[in-house]
This record gives C-alpha cells, sequence and structure tokens, in this order.
C-alpha cells in the first residue's frame, strides 16, 4: 500500500511511531489499528489470541 505523505501526515506519523514504541512505520500503523479495534468493541468478533503483542 502507498500513501500520499503531505507534512500533516508525516508529523502524525512521527509522533505514532514515537507513542507506540515501534521501529517501522508500517509496524506503527499496525499496532494503532489493533488499538483502534479493540476499543472500539469489534473485538468481541474475533478470538483473543489474535490480538495479542
Amino acid at each position: 500500500m502507498r500513501l500520499r505523505m503531505n507534512d500533516e501526515r508525516e508529523r502524525r506519523l512521527e509522533a505514532l511511531l514515537e507513542a507506540s514504541g515501534e521501529n517501522t512505520k508500517s509496524k506503527a500503523i499496525d499496532s494503532a489499528a489493533k488499538y483502534y479495534v479493540r476499543m472500539s468493541g469489534a473485538l468481541a468478533r474475533f478470538r483473543p489470541e489474535r490480538w495479542r503483542n
């Protein structure tokens, strides 16, 4: 997947990398997506062991 990066997105992604403690952009995005799904309550549809870090 390719993302068009503007200045705002680049700053947001850098903040996400720092906040998540991940070393790569893809891992930081995966971590944020997992967190979002967990917090939205959609986790009940999935097995919890698939979401452990």
